[in-house]
């Protein structure tokens, strides 16, 4: 049993985005900003001296890294949509079950 066959289907409606419900949204996006930044201030420098490179030079090869992956992460999910699709709605109810042995 799903939990919209056993709620309802308004247990999959999105909060509000007003009042205290808006942190639903924002503190997320407010984690993963801070995160990036936590990790560019912490590494940037460890970075430079490694490669011994300018902290300019190692900022702009980690912002092409993550362009990089930006791009790859999205056409690899696209691609795979498309290769492995959702199944219909409904089509799981036509598959075969079979009983466990008692």
């Amino acid at each position: 049993m799903t939990l919209s066959e056993r709620y309802g289907p308004a247990i999959l409606a999105l909060p509000p985005a007003s009042g205290f419900s808006l942190s639903a949204y924002l503190v997320p996006l407010a984690v993963a900003i801070g995160l990036l930044l936590l990790g560019i201030v912490l590494l940037i420098p460890f970075v430079a001296w490694y490669l011994g490179v300018s902290l300019w030079a190692a900022l702009m090869m980690d912002i092409s890294i993550v362009a990089f992956y930006l791009i790859y992460a999205f056409v690899f999910n696209i691609a795979y949509d498309r290769v492995f699709p959702l199944p219909r709605p409904g089509a799981h109810d036509r598959t075969v079950t079979r009983a466990l042995p008692a």
